[in-house]
């Protein structure tokens, strides 16, 4: 009930969820709101953005970020990449977060680049806090003078490329 109420107190899209949660009788709706596809899918939408407003707010505190994303097509063969953002919070705790899957326009390192660079302004304060990216070794990803790590580089400064190794 918690998760709920946050999600409808800071979230305008989620304002269908007060009648439920501040009624007396929310725990009898809360069965007929599951059962429709798009209150699923608006709810779970209304929790993205609440995790992703708490780690905006982390990384706002964190000296440093780094940035990982990686492409693939999902089980519906659809291209997608997914964006991955790791800190250090100033009490030591280490802290790596999904931020999101987004459908680039077409398969091209601008394209990719640009699709995390738009993941970085939404988190970033300053560009100086971006220290590295990883991606796999991919040359689109990784090419030193046309690869999406170049092009991020040249945005963010300090941000290193580091390769990412496949994981079993």
């Amino acid at each position: 009930m918690k998760i709920l109420k946050s999600i409808s107190m800071r979230n305008w899209k989620c304002s269908f969820w007060k009648k439920y949660i501040y009624s007396s009788s929310w725990i009898v709706h809360i069965g007929q709101v599951f059962n429709s596809k798009m209150n699923k899918l608006e709810i779970i939408d209304c929790m993205l953005q609440v995790a992703q407003e708490n780690i905006r707010k982390e990384i706002l505190e964190a000296e440093f970020v780094a940035d990982m994303a990686d492409e693939t097509t999902d089980v519906a063969n659809c291209y997608q990449m997914t964006t991955v953002f790791r800190y250090i919070l100033p009490n030591g705790r280490s802290v790596e977060c999904f931020w999101n899957f987004v459908t680039p326009s077409d398969h091209d390192a601008v394209s990719l680049s640009e699709c995390v660079k738009t993941n970085s302004i939404k988190v970033l304060d300053k560009p100086e806090k971006l220290i590295a990216q990883s991606y796999d070794g991919a040359s689109v990803m990784s090419g030193r003078h046309g690869g999406v790590q170049a092009l991020i580089q040249r945005d963010y400064i300090y941000a290193y490329f580091i390769h990412v190794m496949p994981t079993s």
